[in-house]
């Protein structure tokens, strides 16, 4: 029909419309609920192991749901819970008094009515409590102010979180009041949440890892719910620049503290970055394997399942797409150490595709990662009844796909290299190449590959710019 009746047209369009709102308003609202629940289990959590008296773990539980809160601009109950908890911890778990105090500030700053549980409660608690009520109460300096006020930090220390505070005044709606930051060496800002201390007073850090090099660019922005800015002092065109001078025998504040300060972490994969973004490694590392025969040369049948793989060089060079979460490639030559059948092949080649991710948020410690690739991986096999007593040890070659996965630890040496132990299993198949390369008769350079797996242990030095 070429005619509508319009009743129905008119019926549809208001359906359609009513659909269309509510699917689009409750996704805030979803996130919120679901952000406070994970808050407030991770608070529990905390807690548990506070009365375990599991202090140091307690913290870190507490710690995760104040970032989580924090990154997700869930600014409720459950968050004010968990800075009021951290002061818990600190107070009478860690005897951090300095640090309890300004964790009950930050609670104050998010729900001024917050108050102690009677099971945590005690007199000196309860009045250190007090005492930061009134701070968060008389705080943030002038408040008759318009727009955004703040002063310039113009030097710090290498190595430290400097201290970045801004007073807004009641003429700016704003959200929330974010440093954005570039350290040396770095073409986007990164940014840190700043946190309400008083009644129009902000307090923020810019982190370490930002602070190494000969400068630091900020600038600080008040922005609304959409991330659009308001007010702001410096831009990403025209910033703010600190100094940085040889570190000094001061307090500096931890990255890993980002709970009061540090950096904006939104629970996702792709967190915000603030460090470095390529990256070179080379690693040495051994090995072993299952391998299957018949073995290369001597054509001698494997009478056992494990072999080495003594020696490996592999270059690499990676990008990090957060802090976290980095993709690399790598070569990995390997050696057959200890082969010397007349004419055994000397190098294996490789290359693999890498992902990494770190457990932590600053990049350190514990990563987990996995590869996909194609090459040969050679081991060394004695050979059974030898017909030469002077060669004896020939070589077999599993591939040509190449995958698997692993774990590591990394430890910073300071400034932009890091030390990375890893050990990584690779399966490989042949996946229908029964041969590589020239294999006609009298032909060199011919591969027979076998599927396989094997296991390695690397070390290596990693270098970011």
């Amino acid at each position: 029909m070429r005619y509508v009746n319009k009743t129905l047209f008119a019926l549809s369009l208001a359906l359609g419309g009513v659909a269309a709102v509510s699917l689009a308003l409750p996704t805030s609202a979803l996130a919120d609920r679901k952000s406070a629940k994970r808050i407030k289990t991770k608070t529990e959590q905390g807690m548990g192991e506070y009365d375990m008296m599991e202090f140091e773990a307690a913290k870190s539980l507490l710690m995760e749901a104040i970032n989580i809160g924090e990154g997700n601009d869930t600014r409720g109950p459950e968050l004010a819970s968990a800075y009021l908890n951290l002061g818990i911890v600190y107070f009478s778990g860690l005897g951090e008094e300095d640090k309890a105090s300004e964790a009950f500030e930050n609670a104050l700053g998010v729900d001024a009515e917050v108050k102690l549980s009677v099971a945590y409660s005690t007199p000196e608690m309860s009045e250190l409590l007090e005492a930061a009520r009134g701070k968060v109460g008389t705080s943030g300096g002038d408040c008759s102010i318009d727009g955004l006020a703040h002063e310039l930090v113009d030097e710090a220390a290498s190595g430290s979180a400097p201290e970045m505070r801004a007073r807004l005044g009641s003429d700016i709606d704003a959200a929330s009041v974010l440093v954005y930051y570039r350290g040396e060496g770095q073409l986007e800002f990164s940014r840190a949440s700043m946190k309400k201390t008083g009644s129009c007073e902000y307090v923020g850090n810019i982190p370490t890892r930002a602070v190494q090099g000969e400068f630091v660019h900020y600038y600080i922005a008040a922005v609304d719910s959409d991330g659009k800015e308001l007010e702001h002092k410096g831009t990403s065109g025209s910033p703010n620049i600190i100094e940085v001078s040889a570190a000094s025998g001061g307090s500096v504040s931890s990255d890993s503290d980002d709970s009061l300060g540090g950096e904006k972490d939104d629970g996702s994969l792709l967190s915000e970055k603030s460090g470095p973004s390529v990256f070179l490694s080379v690693a040495a590392g051994t090995g072993g394997g299952y391998v299957q025969g018949p073995t290369e040369k001597s054509d001698s049948q494997v009478d056992c399942c494990i072999a080495p793989a003594l020696l490996h060089l592999m270059p690499e060079i990676g990008y990090f797409i957060s802090d976290q979460l980095s993709v690399s490639g790598a070569f990995r030559m390997g050696f057959p150490i200890g082969a010397n059948v007349m004419g055994h092949a000397s190098f294996a080649p490789a290359g693999l595709l890498r992902v990494r991710y770190a457990l932590s948020p600053s990049g350190e410690g514990i990563q987990v990662s996995g590869a996909l690739g194609a090459g040969v991986i050679r081991n060394t096999v004695q050979i059974k009844d030898p017909t030469d007593a002077a060669m004896d040890t020939d070589t077999t070659a599993m591939g040509p796909v190449l995958f698997g996965g692993g774990f590591g630890y990394a430890k910073s040496l300071g400034g932009p290299m890091k030390i990375v132990a890893e050990v990584n299993a690779i399966a490989a198949v042949t996946a229908g190449f029964d041969e590589l390369g020239p294999c006609g008769e009298g032909e060199d350079g011919c591969v027979r590959p076998k599927s396989g797996a094997q296991v390695d242990a690397n070390l290596a030095l990693l270098f970011a710019f």
